[in-house]
């Protein structure tokens, strides 16, 4: 992955020009006084160009990969946080406490049993895949079945 140079700390470009013009005191003090304008003209310059190339605007393809590359991580972390939080479901939980604890499912299904009893099949689905199935039985839940 190729990644631009960010600028560098302003800092650090005044101790480089510092120490540039310290050196190039001590090599001008045997020119001639009618030479040594020019040369601070280019030493100028030459640390202008230095400075300019020091920067590299970013690739925006470059950039969009990385963009793309960390929205994945965090949808990756989305679903194992909610992976994690239906691991934390026990056997007997009233749907109500499921509810809370991992929210709504996304979808929803209630099956004929008899008069005496209940039942019905939450699926709750990740952007991808269905994630986990939970079975409840008089609003309590007797099955957890993670994809």
């Amino acid at each position: 992955m190729r990644v631009g140079l960010s600028i560098p700390p302003i800092r650090l470009l005044i101790d480089l020009c510092t120490d540039i013009v310290h050196q190039a005191r001590k090599r001008l003090l045997g020119v001639e006084k009618s030479v040594r304008p020019m040369m601070r003209a280019g030493l100028w310059i030459s640390l202008l160009l230095v400075m300019t190339g020091c920067y590299q605007r970013q690739d925006p393809v470059v950039q969009a990969a990385q963009d793309l590359e960390r929205m994945a991580y965090d949808f990756a972390a989305q679903e194992d946080e909610r992976m994690h939080r239906i691991n934390t479901l026990r056997l007997g939980m009233l749907d109500s406490e499921v509810t809370d604890a991992i929210g709504p499912p996304s979808t929803r299904r209630s099956i004929e049993t008899g008069a005496e009893a209940s039942r019905e099949v939450w699926t709750y689905h990740g952007a991808l895949r269905p994630l986990a199935t939970l079975t409840f039985v008089n609003q309590r839940l007797t099955e957890i079945r993670t994809e």
